[in-house]
């Protein structure tokens, strides 16, 4: 069975640390497509990307997926690096925001370190893709939200925004362990049984 790695970023100068939800329904879109799924989230765990090396190395996956925003350029794009110097035979992705806004500059700027990015929401094209891949790569044209190379061209294919949340199932709260994250994230309010 493959394997995919999801990796929420590292980084310094956030205070924001809380289960990444959005790679919590993706887990749980491609298990329902059996791969086998395991995340890890370096901002959690306070891991610069060139350690992430220890992590590919127990995990073991075929790709490895990065949730990027903006503010995570850096971090991405040497998470990358340490990724396929670990094994270049990995399979590198990366969807977020950052791709959502910016999709050809991503590919062009992440370089030869990244094999495929998403924008929009990736719930479908992702389990897609992965099939894809394990059966030869043929229909990349057909994965909704797919940034790919094609020879020298940049291929965007047209995403998918969901405006009802509630047709995916719940994240993969096994994975994201939620009980192992700092309570009142930014002083949330929360009222006491009376």
């Amino acid at each position: 069975m493959k394997k995919i790695l999801l990796i929420n970023p590292y980084n310094p100068k956030s205070d924001h640390i809380q289960p990444p939800l959005g790679l919590g329904y993706l887990a749980t879109a491609v298990r329902k497509n059996g791969i086998d799924v395991s995340f890890y989230d370096a901002n959690l765990f306070k891991t610069d990307a060139s350690q992430l090396g220890k992590v590919i190395k127990k995990e073991k996956p075929d790709f490895v997926g990065f949730q990027f925003y903006t503010m995570n350029f850096d971090y991405v794009k040497h998470g990358l690096e340490t990724v396929k110097k670990s094994n270049p035979n990995i399979i590198t992705l990366v969807g977020g925001p950052h791709p959502s806004a910016l999709p050809k500059e991503t590919m062009v700027d992440l370089g030869k370190n990244l094999d495929f990015a998403f924008c929009g929401e990736a719930e479908i094209g992702l389990p897609k893709l992965l099939k894809i891949i394990d059966e030869g790569g043929a229909g990349l044209k057909d994965v909704p939200g797919l940034i790919y190379r094609k020879g020298e061209e940049i291929v965007v294919n047209p995403p998918i925004f969901f405006e009802n949340l509630d047709q995916f199932d719940f994240p993969a709260w096994d994975l994201l362990q939620p009980e192992t994250y700092p309570e009142s994230q930014h002083g949330a309010f929360f009222l006491l049984p009376q």
